[in-house]
């Protein structure tokens, strides 16, 4: 009598059904099976080869290769370090990390498991691997299928994306100028970080689209940049404006925008792309040239009139010896006048084009506010020139010709300032680590309003009546720029109707 048990277990009962057979019916039966098997397993075993990426059977908890295809091999050297196991592969933070997870498993049946890591293989450049660790389960014991690709191209494809974003970013950013898309078939907006930061709007609270733009911009140009943009997007058409953008914080800006418009095969408008220009600054520019010009044209043509004409009534008439000294003496004042001008324009253009001072040597200001004073006693008859200076006064560090000028403008402004005449004092002092240098007048003073502005170029001041006091605009604000470069300040104090002093600083040893 057959034992029950043998029904209950297959494996047995094939086994004593093999044994009984003779060697040639198992030959018949089961080769052909098996060589089906075989080829069904060869043929596996040649695909997994040709996979790119690596693909092997791990021991647990040692992770040794047990079985693995070409790619493997190739990719941990495992006919050249057979001993290695992936621990010594992978870097030591995924070494414990993979260790950490696998005590972490519960349930060890097909749990997973991603890392990237560089692969510690010694080769130049230092290769990047994505790793997926599978858990497995036979019957007997466990293993992990490990499945790893280099990722090294893509990880520097995309750093060099990033970088390539953020360089792209950065030049926006300092050139102010920011780009834009806008999808007319799904009616989206997408604007550049640095389109976000010349209107003044948070990426995280501000979602871009035409109507919100629209609202941006300042309303008196709105009917403008409406008009421009529909024009462009019937006719498929470029287009190029200026125009105010109001921010946030009420500040005024102007931009530059240039686009142009898409279309699809019938010739309708699809998208538009294009940029926008911070030019707040080339207006401001712009607007100082022009105020340049004419102020200057001005401050040229009265000297150069003045001078004409009494060297034309000269020319005309016979005239009496102290009378032509009179006339020469103006001709002769009004030519230093428009010397003074010129040689402020040129120095202003030299700090403008960086060229700054020259060579620095120590200088006496004493003997410096003696010669400018001595220079002005001749044009001024009805101002007294004052010399305020211990004879103790270090020498300091300076560039001769440009302190000279400061000092020229300063004095020249005290006394254009002074219409009815009085005393101005030059003076210098030794204060803790710097000397101080003072230019005094008992002229009109500065309006408090105007303090604040008074270093501004192309700013002048009103007089009591309305009418502006002659000067190019320049003088002040070369002298700030001239003490600037000789590492001081500039400062003025003033009433109204009590006078000025002009104050700058130079360090000193």
């Amino acid at each position: 009598m057959k034992n029950p048990s043998d029904h209950d277990n297959p494996e047995q009962e094939l086994r004593k059904q093999v044994l009984g057979m003779g060697a040639k019916s198992v030959r018949k039966s089961y080769y052909p099976a098996l060589r089906k098997k075989m080829e069904e397993l060869e043929r596996y075993l040649a695909l997994l080869d040709q996979a790119s990426n690596a693909i092997c059977l791990l021991t647990v908890p040692s992770l040794m290769t047990v079985n693995c295809n070409k790619s493997a091999r190739q990719m941990f050297a495992i006919d050249t370090f057979p001993e290695r196991s992936l621990f010594d592969m992978v870097s030591e933070h995924a070494a414990e990390s993979i260790r950490a997870w696998l005590d972490s498993c519960v349930e060890w049946g097909n749990s997973h498991y991603r890392l990237e890591t560089p692969l510690n293989d010694g080769a130049e450049p230092e290769k990047t691997i994505e790793i997926t660790l599978t858990t497995v389960e036979f019957k007997e014991s466990r293993a992990l299928v490990c499945v790893a690709q280099d990722i090294s191209i893509r990880r520097r494809a995309e750093e060099a994306l990033r970088a390539s974003e953020k360089s792209l970013s950065e030049a926006q950013r300092i050139a102010h100028l920011g780009h834009w898309k806008r999808n007319l078939v799904e009616n989206s907006v997408w604007w550049s970080d640095e389109v976000y930061r010349i209107f003044g709007l948070e990426p995280q609270t501000f979602i871009p689209s035409y109507d919100e733009f629209i609202q941006c911009v300042h309303p008196d140009d709105r009917e403008m940049v409406q008009q421009t943009i529909s024009d462009a997007l019937d006719q498929a058409t470029s287009f190029n404006m200026d125009y105010r953008i109001m921010l946030p914080d009420g500040t005024e800006r102007t931009v530059n925008e240039q686009a142009e418009v898409s279309s699809d095969e019938q010739g309708r408008s699809i998208s538009v792309h294009g940029t926008v220009h911070d030019i707040t600054e080339r207006k401001k520019v712009d607007q100082m040239k022009d105020e340049m010009l004419s102020a200057v044209s001005h401050e040229m043509s009265t000297p150069l009139t003045a001078m004409l004409g009494f060297a034309e009534f000269m020319l005309e008439n016979d005239l009496e010896r102290d009378q032509q000294r009179e006339y020469l003496e103006i001709i002769y004042k009004e030519s230093e006048r428009l010397n003074g001008l010129i040689d402020n324009l040129l120095s202003w253009q030299r700090i403008r084009a960086g060229v700054g001072c020259g060579a620095f040597h120590p200088i006496n200001l004493c003997a410096l506010l003696a010669e400018v004073a001595q220079l002005f006693e001749r044009f001024s008859k009805s101002h007294t020139i004052k010399i305020n200076c211990p004879g103790c006064l270090p020498l300091v560090e300076a560039d001769e010709r440009a302190l000279q000028q400061a000092l020229e403008n300063l004095l020249s402004n005290a006394i254009r300032y002074s219409p009815d005449g009085g005393t101005v004092t030059l003076g210098a002092r030794r204060d803790e680590g710097h000397v101080t240098v003072w230019v005094e007048d008992e002229g009109v003073g500065i309006p408090h309003a105007a303090i604040e502005q008074i270093f501004d170029r192309f700013f002048r001041i009103d007089t009591k009546n309305g009418q502006k006091v002659g000067g190019s605009g320049l003088g002040l604000p070369l002298v700030k720029e001239i003490v600037k470069l000789h590492h001081g300040k500039v400062w003025v104090e003033s009433e109204e109707g009590q006078g000025s002093t002009f104050y700058f600083s130079l360090p000193c040893d």
